[in-house]
């Protein structure tokens, strides 16, 4: 059987957990995915993906809850050069579950381009997007050293004068 090194979904695609199935045979040499899909569903297989995915290069998703990543399995894929993830985080855990977010992130030290977004037409409970401020784990992005890009959109910021230092 031929291999899937790439894979993309449309953003009017439904993504659900049994289709992983058929790509989980693809794991250890898909090098892209993007999951565009309009699926709740989407941010436990993102996690699945990116904590099963060694050779991935490139990821995109367009919903991913705090709490999958914090309490998901570490990401093997510590050569992704590209992530553009929708993050999406609960008002009441967000200062206790962003840090873990950003340990996770923290492994990724040869990602060039990342970019944290949020869709503010989800579900109320979800509207809280990254905080990017030292005191809740920025400082912990220290260690992407060829990073190049930073991209922050559709989020509510209240970043200081030292996060800006």
């Amino acid at each position: 059987m031929k291999q899937i090194e790439v894979f993309w979904i449309s953003s009017s695609w439904y993504i659900e957990p049994h289709q992983l199935q058929q790509l989980q045979p693809h794991f250890e040499t898909i090098t892209e995915i993007n999951l565009n899909g309009k699926s709740t569903a989407a941010s436990a297989i993102a996690q699945e993906i990116l904590s099963s995915c060694p050779m991935l290069t490139r990821f995109g998703t367009s919903y991913m809850e705090g709490t999958h990543i914090a309490e998901g399995q570490p990401w093997v894929c510590l050569g992704l050069k590209e992530l553009d993830a929708g993050l999406k985080f609960e008002p009441l855990t967000i200062h206790h579950v962003q840090p873990l977010v950003f340990d996770q992130l923290s492994r990724l030290t040869r990602i060039e381009d990342l970019t944290l977004d949020s869709e503010l037409y989800r579900d109320a409970a979800f509207q809280t997007t990254s905080d990017l401020r030292l005191e809740y784990g920025l400082h912990k992005l220290a260690t992407l050293r060829s990073l190049e890009m930073f991209i922050f959109h559709r989020t509510t910021q209240r970043m200081g004068y030292f996060e800006m230092n």
